[in-house]
């Protein structure tokens, strides 16, 4: 009886046999490899779609602030003045009533735009950086431009005294590789003394190409070339292009094939003075 007992106590003692043992370290090892390959995908989709909603997010915020300061080009409050009277020439605006001006320069990525009108005492209006006009009522300069940090990062600035002194920069979004504008012009018949806030034909002498509605679209190069055509202004084509979150340089992982490097948002944004409406005779309530 003794020895069968221990011959059934020494087999429920035995180990795992060298395959056994290899056989699960190889299951296990595939059982990993697999979760890892899961958490990486997952990361990299989390990623992406972090980075697309910043962009976007970034694309709306520069496109709106952009929008609503570009319409108030030549505004003029409760009928206080023509635009030729308050728009007078100085280093940036080279013809009187000028209110939209575009150009390049050392230091700058792209284009910079500067544009001008009129706050009254307590107008609710806000300017650029988000604030009003606190005392007087005075003639606002504003522009927008991208610079570049320190930290080698390209930024959209808006300048909300750009016609100061000492011109102060707001950051609004990060990583803009580029800023273009394109201009919707009256060319007909264009020429210095047309007043800023001309619309549609001349009532005067019934001739046409006086103000909007516009016949032809110009870069910023054209318009600097011919300098008449700058208070002919209608609406205004912005470009700007942004570093694609997503895009990864050929050779590295690329979470989504044929992603292109930058991404390119545009907007017409119309001057709210030449659309029909002469501002510098109406009461805005």
């Amino acid at each position: 009886m003794k020895p069968e007992r221990t011959h059934t106590r020494r087999a429920a003692e035995r180990g795992f046999t060298l395959v056994e043992v290899m056989v699960a370290i190889t299951l296990s090892v595939f059982l990993l490899f697999g979760l890892f390959t899961i958490l990486r995908q997952t990361r990299d989709a989390n990623s992406a779609t972090t980075g697309l909603s910043q962009l976007q997010d970034d694309e709306r915020i520069a496109m709106t602030i952009m929008t609503d300061t570009i319409e108030e080009a030549g505004y003029v409050p409760e009928a206080n003045g023509s635009g030729q009277s308050n728009f007078t020439t100085d280093t940036t605006f080279a013809t009187q009533g000028q209110i939209i001006v575009a150009g390049t320069g050392a230091g700058w990525v792209g284009e910079k735009l500067t544009m001008r009108y009129v706050l009254g005492a307590g107008d609710s209006t806000l300017k650029c950086d988000g604030t009003t006009n606190s005392g007087a009522e005075q003639v606002y300069e504003e522009a927008f431009q991208i610079t570049t940090t320190a930290a080698g990062v390209n930024q959209l600035v808006c300048i909300p005294n750009a016609g100061s002194a000492a011109p102060t920069t707001v950051p609004l979004v990060n990583n803009v590789a580029n800023l273009t504008f394109q201009f919707a012009v009256n060319r007909t018949a264009a020429s210095s003394s047309t007043a800023s806030n001309a619309v549609g034909p001349n009532t005067a002498s019934s001739a046409t190409g006086y103000g909007c509605p516009a016949d032809t679209w110009m870069t910023t190069a054209d318009m600097q070339a011919n300098a008449n055509d700058w208070t002919n202004v209608c609406a205004i084509k912005v470009d700007i292009v942004f570093v694609n979150p997503i895009y990864q340089p050929p050779g590295q992982p690329n979470p989504t094939p044929g992603q292109k490097q930058y991404i390119t948002f545009e907007r017409v944004i119309v001057i709210q003075s030449k659309t029909g409406v002469n501002v510098t005779n109406s009461t805005h309530t």
